[in-house]
Order: C-alpha cells, then sequence, then structure tokens
C-alpha cells in the first residue's frame, strides 16, 4: 500500500498577517460606530439615511399610551409584530405594577427596541421591571454620563456623556446606574440616538408594500455642540412615526428650547402630524405655540398622574393647543390621569399610498370631555379661592 503524501501547511506571510488584520480592525470598528457610536454631526434638512427592514404585514399599528400615575410609558406595536417601547414609568410599585400587569395583558415577551427619553427616575423608573422579565433587543439611550458611586464597574468606553464642567447634567441617580447596568448584563444593542438613528420596516403584504418609518428628527447634531443640556429634560429627542400616512410624534420632556432647535433645524420641511404626545406631561415648560404651530396635532395625548403634585397638565399648554382662533384646527386632548390607559391603532390603507384608518380607544369613555380641558392648576386655583372665600 502506497504510502500518502503529507502536504505541508502553508504558513501566512507577514503581509498576509497584516491584511487580515487590518480587516478585522475595519470589521470591529464598523459595528461600533454603527451600534455603538457618539452622535456625529449632520447637515441640514431632514435627509438622513434610514436603515430599512424587510418584515411581513402581520397586524395593525398599535401604540399605547400606558398609564403609569405620574410618568410615561409607550409601547408600539409594529404591524410586522416588532415591539418597541419608550421610557418605562416612575419607580413607584403602583407604576411599575401597572406597566407589568399591561405588558403581560399584551402578552408581550421581547421587545425589540427600547428608548429611554432621558435620565429622570418617571421615565427610566421601571426599567428594572423590563430587563428582568422580557427580552430586550436594541437600546437607544441619551448620552448622559452617570456619576453613581458605582459606575466605575462600567465597562470602559461605555459610561460616556457630558461632564458638569462642560454644560452636561450626568446623573448620580441609582436609577440611572441600574439602567446601563441592564444593557450590559443583558448584552443588548445600543447606541447615543440622534438625528441619524432613523430606520424603517418595509412591509410586505402580498404583492403590496406598506412603509413604517421611525425618524429622531432631534438631537440635530453632536451633543458637545449644544449649550443647553444643562437641563435633564433636553435630552429627549422629538421622534416621529409614520405609518400609512399617519404620523405620531413622541417627546419625552423636551422642552421650549428642543423645540427651538427643531425649529430652526426644520424651517423648510413639513412637519405637521396627526397625534403629539405632549411634552413634559403638560407642563407650561413645553408646548410652545411656535412648535404646535410647527406640528399642528389633530390629536394630543398627555401622560400624567391624577392629582400630581406639580399640577399637570397646566391651564397654558391646554389652551395653547386648543385655541379656537388659531389658523389651524385646534387638537382634541386625551389625558391618562382622566381617562387611563388609551389606544391608537392605524389600519392599513385600502390602497397603497393611501391613508390608514385610524382609531383611539380609551379605559374610561365617560368623562365629558370639558373636563379635559380644565387644567390642574386652575382645579387648585379654584379650590384656594373657595377655601380663602369661606375662611373669610
Amino acid at each position: 500500500m502506497a504510502k500518502g503524501k503529507t502536504k505541508k501547511k502553508k504558513k501566512l506571510s507577514f503581509w498576509q498577517v497584516v491584511l487580515v488584520v487590518i480587516i478585522a480592525l475595519l470589521i470591529i470598528a464598523a459595528y461600533y460606530y454603527y451600534h455603538h457610536y457618539i452622535m456625529p454631526p449632520d447637515t441640514s434638512g431632514n435627509s438622513s439615511s434610514v436603515n430599512t427592514i424587510e418584515g411581513k404585514l402581520e397586524s395593525d399599528l398599535r401604540i399605547h399610551y400606558v398609564d403609569v400615575n405620574q410618568g410615561d410609558a409607550i409601547i408600539i406595536q409594529f404591524p410586522n409584530n416588532k415591539n418597541m417601547i419608550i421610557d418605562s414609568g416612575d419607580k413607584k410599585s403602583d407604576s411599575k405594577a401597572k406597566l407589568k400587569n399591561y405588558i403581560d395583558k399584551l402578552e408581550i415577551t421581547k421587545f425589540d427596541y427600547l428608548i429611554a427619553t432621558h435620565q429622570d427616575t418617571d421615565h427610566i423608573g421601571g426599567m428594572d421591571v423590563i430587563f428582568k422579565n422580557y427580552e430586550v433587543d436594541y437600546v437607544f439611550r441619551p448620552y448622559v454620563l452617570s456619576t453613581n458611586s458605582n459606575a466605575s464597574t462600567l465597562p470602559d468606553g461605555f459610561n460616556q456623556g457630558l461632564t458638569k464642567e462642560a454644560g452636561g447634567t450626568p446623573s448620580n441617580t441609582a436609577t440611572y446606574y441600574n439602567f446601563l447596568n441592564y444593557i450590559v448584563e443583558e448584552k443588548c444593542g445600543y447606541e447615543f440616538f440622534n438625528k441619524d438613528s432613523d430606520f424603517a420596516f418595509d412591509i410586505k403584504d402580498g404583492e403590496n408594500s406598506y412603509k413604517c418609518v421611525f425618524d429622531f428628527l432631534t438631537p440635530t447634531a453632536n451633543k458637545n455642540e449644544i449649550g443647553y443640556k444643562n437641563n435633564n429634560n433636553n435630552y429627549s429627542p422629538i421622534i416621529m412615526l409614520t405609518y400609512a400616512d399617519n404620523k405620531f410624534v413622541f417627546v419625552g420632556d423636551a422642552e421650549k428650547e428642543t423645540e427651538k432647535e427643531l425649529l430652526d433645524y426644520y424651517k423648510n420641511d413639513n412637519l405637521t402630524v396627526d397625534v403629539l404626545k405632549v411634552g413634559h406631561h403638560g407642563s407650561e415648560t413645553s408646548s410652545s405655540k411656535d412648535f404646535l404651530a410647527k406640528i399642528q396635532p389633530k390629536y394630543a395625548v398627555i401622560s400624567c398622574g391624577k392629582g400630581n403634585k406639580f399640577y399637570h397638565p397646566r391651564q397654558l399648554t391646554l389652551d395653547n393647543l386648543t385655541d379656537p382662533t388659531l389658523s389651524y384646527d385646534p387638537a382634541t386632548i386625551y389625558r391618562t390621569d382622566l381617562q387611563g390607559n388609551i389606544v391608537i391603532t392605524v389600519s392599513k390603507p385600502e390602497e397603497v399610498g393611501g391613508k390608514g384608518q385610524m382609531t383611539i380607544k380609551v379605559d374610561n369613555e365617560n368623562v365629558p370631555y370639558a373636563d379635559l380641558l380644565v387644567g390642574a392648576d386652575t382645579i387648585k386655583n379654584s379650590s384656594s379661592s373657595s377655601a380663602s372665600s369661606s375662611a373669610a
């Protein structure tokens, strides 16, 4: 039997090794940039590239404004069965219980996308409920530094944000640190959101195709160049969701400074929308007249707690939204403090390119509409006046 010849193993040359290393580094760098980048500067105009993901039409678009008392939690069920949660309500046990019960009723087991608009506890207080009970795939996070005593345990390069000296508002709370640590423990993909964080679904229904676009309108530039970020609330992005010619805007707690950023940056763009999630729970620090005139919402959803100590929503905000002298139609108001959970459904259009039918449902349908137009501060002032009159 003839002996088989033993083949000599070829060794890679020095330059081949160098080439392999360079390619590997480029792949790692590309992954890091696209999945963990710090907001790069952008050119003016609403024309950023969009990452498009194909999927199959499975259901209607459903947006749930969850009643979590004084806080924000919004669940979006996309038509291709992908799920998103924007904020998670307050850290109080009642708020967390409401959120978990609501999610479980929807039979959601995974959130493909999670957005933390900013570091305040009434927006990220329930993140432990989310990360401990459901799978989280990808996180959009604010460019906020944690200065908590445990922050040094976070991986190198992960804990980033503007220092106080640089004009930022770092967070030393355990709530924000825990949120960051959950991302690390669960090995979630993540990025610091900015205008280039947009993505879209190309949803197929037989031969027809429908676009669902998720567009981060702000922040519009590198956060190091935005001086007003010394306000926690103004880290909140302004986001537009478009499906079947219906447009929704989510603003977190963004205040007038961020609204002005949008007005300046998109001065030549048409940004009229169907539904606005009103900023900062209806505080007068948000919803400026100029901002509302730019987006001209038909419906306005206010997420706030009944009898909250901040007296949200404020009368000025409600008046700005519903002023009958506006050059556009005033908004119809919805409030979680009086109506409970609010669910908006958009069906696919009858024709491609047409407008899908929108329906709005609330838990408590028996609230007189006039009550929705009265600010909590007005009720407070009225009560104070009555008490003073009685005392006199």
